[in-house]
């Protein structure tokens, strides 16, 4: 026997949510067949994205999600329909079967004998929950944060199959308070500015990443120019139940990269603090930087931002120099003459300065040298130890 039931066509229009595109539609039919030797309940979900969207990933979320795993399927052929091998396996090992070809899904629960329910008797009676993403995981249609998921009710009685399609508001297990209504529109702030940037003399370069909400937010995925010189990463924000990674700076192994390679890393609740460390910072200051930044949540959908492709708007370039201090200008005259608080020897010839040196009416803070100004006072050094041999030779000379 087999009785085919309609779950809902449905075509909904979105505006004003950064997660939410222009317009996407989702209908699905389904079939049961009970049989001597089968029993299985089929649905056939087909989406389609407005021109310019590509269809990424359908959530199923679902009112039996303590005895049944929710899921995502993807707009993927072949397996990978079903994400990765290990959630083929635990599809397959409940009875389910996910294929997906131009836009159509295809879910196939069978019976199973052994002890407890199958996925294809708990699906019998169960509320699903439905929100479309695209290749970004940007929501096309629906979203299972702010009350606009779609749903409809499954109930098969002896094989006789119903669907009744519901609003947002008549979905049971989802609250539809004002909070859960407001459509989060995310961005970043991101100090320092992007463009030209002069740090003080052994400095390091400090990046900070503030979030408009916290709502959802578990991850800042930091993408660069120097990929190939300098790992990229992500930055999590800690204490999240449930989480992979409980630490702002991720595993134990990405931990420890971090010590070794100098960089510091904190989340204080609103903003995420980067401190670079004198190794990185001076590759920066040699070649520049680009960062690109997505924030996401515990699912990895993002909230803002995109890596394929990048945008204006996650993009921030800074183009590093340090400052140097400005040398004070003394009188003019030759050599090597005191200033400030140093101590000179009474050898007329060659001055030991502890703090500072006059060198052709430039002063220079021995205690703060550039690499220029280090060269400068070396050389002039050099020249009057040259200039005291040739007076103690020619001394010696003359007698």
């Amino acid at each position: 026997m087999k009785k085919i039931f309609t779950l809902f066509a449905l075509s909904i229009f979105f505006v004003g949510g950064a997660r939410i595109a222009d317009a996407a539609t989702l209908s699905a039919t389904g079939t049961t067949e009970t049989g001597e030797n089968s029993l299985a309940t089929t649905l056939t979900i087909t989406a389609t994205a407005e021109e310019g969207e590509i269809l990424g990933a359908l959530e199923v979320d679902h009112n039996k999600s303590s005895v049944l795993p929710e899921f995502h399927i993807y707009a993927i052929e072949g397996d990978g329909a079903y994400g990765d091998a290990d959630d083929k396996e635990q599809f397959n090992n409940a009875g389910v079967t996910v294929t997906y070809s131009n836009g159509i899904w295809t879910l196939v629960f069978t019976d199973s004998e052994g002890e407890g329910p199958s996925a294809f008797d708990l699906i019998q009676d169960a509320e699903f929950y439905f929100a479309l993403t695209d290749n970004n995981d940007a929501y096309l249609l629906g979203s299972m944060y702010d009350g606009s998921h779609t749903c409809a009710s499954l109930v098969l009685n002896e094989g006789e199959g119903t669907m009744e399609e519901k609003t947002s508001d008549e979905c049971p297990g989802y609250s539809n308070d004002e909070e859960n209504q407001e459509i989060i529109d995310y961005s970043i702030a991101v100090s320092p500015t992007r463009g030209d940037i002069e740090l003080e003399k052994n400095n390091n370069f400090i990046l900070t990443v503030t979030p408009s909400s916290s709502v959802d937010l578990y991850e800042l995925e930091v993408d660069h120019s120097l990929e190939n010189e300098v790992p990229e990463f992500s930055l999590y924000v800690p204490g999240i139940e449930g989480a992979n990674f409980q630490d702002v700076c991720g595993d134990e192994s990405d931990c420890e990269q971090f010590e070794t390679s100098g960089v510091n890393t904190s989340w204080d609740g609103d903003k995420w603090t980067i401190d670079f460390g004198n190794t990185l910072t001076q590759i920066f200051l040699e070649k520049g930087i680009t960062f690109y930044l997505v924030l996401k949540n515990i699912e990895g959908e993002s909230l803002f931002g995109s890596m394929t492709p990048t945008t204006p708007e996650n993009t921030f370039s800074y183009t590093l120099t340090e400052k140097k201090k400005s040398p004070s200008k003394g009188s003019s005259g030759g050599g090597g003459s005191r200033s400030g608080t140093t101590h000179v020897t009474q050898n007329p010839i060659i001055p030991v300065v502890t703090d500072s040196l006059l060198i052709d009416g430039v002063n220079y803070d021995l205690n703060s040298l550039s690499s220029e100004e280090e060269t400068i006072v070396k050389r002039y050094f050099m020249e009057q130890i040259i200039s005291l041999l040739q007076q103690i030779i020619a001394i010696q000379i003359a007698q």
